[in-house]
């Protein structure tokens, strides 16, 4: 394609991400936002020696703290500097995706309409918007990074041969691939998926993709990276069932389910609806039938592909074969992780289906079926459809009083976005506290998930706040009957029927207690007070003498 220079292709790129990015700019801080940059203590203050060997997301992340303790040098107020550097993050690697769909042999206009799609994708919003989605953006920039420096460019691109190297060249190619493996997994986990689509290249585009020494450096980033990961996962807190309900399933039931979930994923890629801000339990509740019907599914998807590779469909084949490989560590398949489904998870995926359209448009050019203004309205009715879902996706992350309103209103099956609600009706959401509405939210948590641990605390503490001791402990006991082993609520629940003057339930429950925990000190010392209020009943009850 002539009709564009790179130059105009990388304007145009960027002009499309920050149409969608820039309205995000004057956003706040929003739900991870202030545990993860407000709340948290910025490196420096931390310590290096205690930075590296602490548990922050799990495995420690360390370049995305990193970059978001930079920002704090702007010394702008509120958010603002670190939606500015997510719109930059998103900027670079919305170009690196235009050039390595170049190195994977596509034609300057499947480049361009593969990064043009991938620019303004809505299921990248949270990505993007989310300043905790800084992770998702330097994971993906570390893993394309890597990826152009293994991939030698195509005989021939726009009449200009391509140049090769010696040692020092591959020395170079080793140094780059080394840093950008080591930015990838130390800005997230999920950039561990680099080897495989590193091998699914080679194996698709042959020998033009070098594996030895890209190999050698990533495997040097992955060791340094799961020696400083490891002590921090060993203290990592296990997930809970409304995040993940995979964590505690049987291999032979979360394999099957995860499938299914990849094909939620791979449907969300294609056509973006719906978006929702939380896909927790029960709003993601997938099948053991659903995920052998998935499994099928991906049995023929992956024939397809092989089926593209024979046909020397090199670049098509790539694009299908990417989007379940870069799931190798997010996608609950290999291991569980700490969600069942986020579309923030997308980021990196959903590559492959960008990529399989610009190879589509390239083989219908190629055959003379699609002239290059048709294949240009095409394009831009992808574009046209896709930035007003990003703009009005993006809008609800504007605030937390916009966020989790929003989040329950769209996700009304998901447990975890009505205890959010709740929380925020709680803390003055909305401009005044409302204990009674935070508790019709957490109530309705408790609809979906009887057992879920936090709703239960949140709603018989609140009860008791107000007055109302024995509601709060009949919360408690009702989930001592799902969990009936768990000291806090045991602890808690005695507190509040001694409050209610109901001492001999009190005493039962505190029995249990000392019984789980019988060297402890709290334990022995409700006890006693049970006891002692038991007595003062036992005395009050006494009929007085004539």
């Amino acid at each position: 394609m002539r009709r564009f220079s790179p130059y105009a292709s990388c304007l145009l790129l960027i002009g499309l991400v920050w149409s969608t990015a820039a309205s995000s700019l004057n956003y706040e801080f929003v739900y991870d936002d202030v545990a993860v940059v407000v709340e948290r203590r910025p490196f420096w203050e931390e310590g290096l020696s205690n930075f590296f060997r602490s548990n922050h997301w799990g495995t420690g992340r360390q370049a995305t703290l990193v970059s978001l303790d930079l920002d704090r040098l702007w010394n702008d107020t509120g958010a603002r500097a670190f939606h500015r550097t997510n719109a930059v993050l998103a900027t670079l690697v919305t170009l690196l995706v235009w050039s390595l769909a170049r190195r994977f042999s596509l034609s300057a206009v499947g480049a361009l309409v593969t990064a043009a799609l991938f620019a303004v994708h809505p299921v990248h919003v949270d990505a993007v918007v989310a300043v905790v989605g800084r992770a998702e953006l330097l994971a993906a920039l570390g893993v394309l990074v890597a990826l152009l420096a293994s991939v030698d460019a195509p005989a021939v691109i726009d009449g200009a041969p391509a140049r090769c190297g010696g040692a020092a060249a591959q020395a170079r190619r080793f140094l780059l691939v080394l840093c950008a493996s080591l930015l990838g997994v130390f800005s997230k986990e999920s950039a561990a998926c680099l080897p495989i689509l590193l091998l699914a290249s080679r194996w698709a585009l042959g020998r033009r993709v070098k594996v030895a020494v890209p190999l050698a450096a990533i495997a040097i980033a992955l060791v340094l990276w799961a020696v400083s990961a490891a002590p921090s996962v060993g203290k990592g807190i296990t997930p809970e069932f409304v995040d993940n309900p995979l964590v505690s399933a049987p291999a032979f039931e979360r394999i099957p389910k995860a499938l299914a979930v990849l094909g939620d994923y791979f449907k969300l890629s294609l056509w973006p609806h719906p978006l929702l801000l939380d896909r927790s339990y029960a709003q993601t509740d997938p099948t053991v039938a659903g995920g052998h019907a998935a499994a099928l599914g991906w049995a023929a998807y992956c024939g397809v592909a092989l089926e593209l590779r024979r046909r020397k469909a090199r670049s098509a084949a790539l694009a299908l074969a990417w989007f379940p490989l870069a799931f190798a560590v997010s996608g609950n398949v290999v291991l569980p992780i700490g969600t069942i489904m986020a579309e923030r998870l997308l980021f990196l995926p959903s590559l492959g289906p960008c990529l399989l359209a610009g190879a589509a448009i390239d083989a219908a050019r190629r055959r003379g079926r699609l002239p290059y203004g048709v294949a240009a309205a095409i394009a831009a009715t992808g574009l046209a459809a896709f930035i007003p879902l990003f703009l009005t996706r993006a809008a609800v992350w504007a605030s937390n009083d916009v966020y989790l309103p929003a989040s329950a209103a769209a996700s009304p099956r998901s447990a975890k976005a009505w205890y959010d609600l709740g929380l925020w009706r709680a803390t003055g959401g909305g401009g005044q506290a409302s204990p009674e509405a935070a508790e019709a939210a957490w109530r309705r948590a408790l609809e979906i998930l009887p057992n879920f641990h936090r709703a239960n605390y949140e709603l018989a503490e609140s009860l008791g706040r107000r007055g109302q001791p024995l509601a709060g402990a009949e919360v408690y006991e009702r989930f001592l009957k799902e969990v009936p082993d768990d000291t806090g609520a045991l602890m808690n629940v005695t507190r509040l029927l001694l409050s209610a003057r109901q001492p001999r339930r009190a005493n039962a429950y505190a029995q249990r207690l000392l019984q789980l925990e019988p060297e402890s000190e709290a334990a022995r010392e409700t006890l006693l007070l049970t006891e002692a209020a038991l007595n003062r009943s036992q005395v009050q009850a006494l009929p007085v003498s004539p």
